[in-house]
Parts: C-alpha cells; structure tokens; sequence
C-alpha cells in the first residue's frame, strides 16, 4: 500500500471477473455471495445468461468446514429470492433476503441471507456512468446495468448423518451482490424485459 509491504493475517478473499466480451452481451444478472460463519466457509453463485443465449440458469455453491469441503458439487441446490427492495434511483429490484438449501452424498446445507431492512446497499453503481452523457442516453434506451452489494446477517444450517450443526452470525459476517443488467421490471407485470443492447 502506498509502495510499503504491510503484515497481515487473517482470513481473506479475492477473485476477479474477467471477459474477453461485453457481460452484458451473454449475462442478464448474477447474485454472488460468500460467508464466514465460525468454522463455515460458503461460496455461491445464481446467474441467468442472456436472451440470445437462453436465459440458462447458472448455479453453483460451495461449503466448507475449515479447509475440507463438505459440498462442492451438489446434487441438489435451491436458491430463492425474496423480500424484494425497489431502489428509486435505478428502477431495479433487488432481493433482501437469499435462502439456499444444497446437498451431497447425504449433508444437507440450508442458507438464509437477510439484508438489514430500510439500510442503504453497502455499495450501489450506475454502470453507465463511465459513458459520456449522450451516449449514456441512447444506452439507457437497451441497458439499465446496475450494481449492488449488501451486508448481511445469516443463519446456516449443516445436517449431517446423526447431527445437525446451527450457526448464526451478525451483520458484516454475509456480503452478497447483485448485478443486473436487464431493463427494470414494470410494476404491473412479472416479466421481465430484457435486451441484449449492443452487442455482436
């Protein structure tokens, strides 16, 4: 930092999202998380890509208690979004509560993520911003790409044969983010209207 090596130690997380095309181009949003609860450690992702490519559903979710994995390819797992905040400025709906339920080779995993009610996202971003004005315009007419992260509390629930194992942790133990990429949904209506703007 600043040019100086700093000594840490504790538990750290990094990854990178990397593309050769435009996300939106073959992404239509993703709801990405992780969590540290006590001996827990959990990854997940819920991505839809595209209308040109299918809105195909991409799950995937990974558990472990300290450096073993428990579940790392389910053979079942249920993600499901709720308490939905409408956020006036970008027209987007965002989930305030995640539930997750995965399982393999008999452990069963259940999730519940609840972002803090009537609490500003740790982080929200117009992704248009970076656009001049007049194009950020014309864009605005396909594209209402949008970014947020949230704090969490979080309950998980690990059964395994002849135990069951319940953890909850506080806010900032749970981060999850949202990025969305589709047109915001008509409150009159289910649908979603998407578009995959500009691209090849």
């Amino acid at each position: 930092v600043d040019g100086k090596e700093l000594q840490v130690k504790g538990r750290g997380y990094h990854d990178h999202n990397w593309s050769n095309v435009d996300l939106h181009c073959v992404m239509d949003r993703w709801n990405w998380g992780r969590i540290h609860c006590r001996e827990y450690t959990l990854l997940y992702v819920a991505a839809r890509t595209s209308r040109p490519w299918g809105h195909q559903e991409v799950r995937l979710f990974a558990l472990a208690e300290g450096n073993k994995f428990l579940i790392q390819q389910p053979s079942s797992l249920s993600i499901h979004e709720s308490d939905f905040v409408n956020h006036e400025r970008s027209g987007q709906r965002y989930p305030g509560r995640v539930q997750l339920e995965a399982e393999q080779e008999g452990i069963l995993a259940r999730v519940v993520l609840k972002a803090k009610e009537k609490t500003p996202p740790l982080e929200e971003e117009d992704l248009l911003d970076v656009l001049p004005s007049p194009m950020r315009k014309l864009a605005r007419l396909v594209l209402n790409p949008w970014y947020f992260r949230l704090k969490a509390t979080m309950t998980v629930e690990v059964e395994k044969p002849g135990q069951v194992q319940k953890r909850t942790a506080p806010l900032d133990s749970a981060v999850y983010e949202l990025m969305l990429f589709s047109l915001p949904r008509p409150s009159h209506s289910s649908a979603t209207r998407s578009s995959s703007g500009p691209c090849p």
